[in-house]
């Protein structure tokens, strides 16, 4: 998985999460942004690691 392909996630999911709401799907609008929250800490993990990286730290 790439950093873009997981900003690509992100935004579909905020797009459902108004969508959602906006149709009072409140448990669907629930789930959704726990998926959204988990891809952000992906999303930061993901720079993470690439930090480690690109300062020569090893990452294992």
């Amino acid at each position: 998985m790439t950093e873009a392909s997981l900003e690509k996630i992100i935004e579909r999911l905020q797009f459902c999460i108004v969508d959602a709401r906006a149709l009072q799907l409140k448990m669907l609008e629930r789930v959704l942004s726990i998926s959204l929250l988990e891809a952000h800490e992906l999303k930061d993990q993901f720079k993470d690691k690439l930090g480690k990286r690109s300062n020569g730290t090893a990452c294992h």
